[in-house]
This record gives C-alpha cells, structure tokens and sequence, in this order.
C-alpha cells in the first residue's frame, strides 16, 4: 500500500511540474506597468500555522508509535 502512494504522489508531483513548464514565457523584463508585490503583513499567520501543523503531525506519529 505504501508503494502505491509513494508512486501515486510521484507522479503528481511530475505531472505537476510538466504543466509549470509548458508556459509560455512572458516578454523580457516584465510589465512594466505592475508594481512590486509586498509580502503580506499575515505571514506570522502562516508560520504559526506551519509550527502547529508540524507539531501535530510529530505527536501524532509519537503516539501511534507507542501504541
């Protein structure tokens, strides 16, 4: 069963990198018309986030390891 997925998500990630890569390239150098993107001021949010998505996951497979 482990093999399956590890195939399946492998070949999600391939097919989603083929489709990144069939773009067409823009003109060089930009619109020059668009103004720079600031980063969010959430982004504290988002590493929040992450720490407890991480923490989760660890205390997760600690407990079903123990079982």
């Amino acid at each position: 069963m482990a093999v399956k997925k590890t195939i399946f998500l492998f070949l999600i990630l391939i097919l989603n990198v083929a489709s990144v890569l069939a773009q067409v390239p823009g003109p060089p150098g930009g619109d020059p018309n668009v103004e720079d993107v600031p980063i969010n001021d959430q982004l504290w949010l988002v590493l929040v986030l992450g720490i407890c998505l991480g923490v989760y996951f660890i205390l997760s497979k600690k407990s079903n390891s123990t079982k």
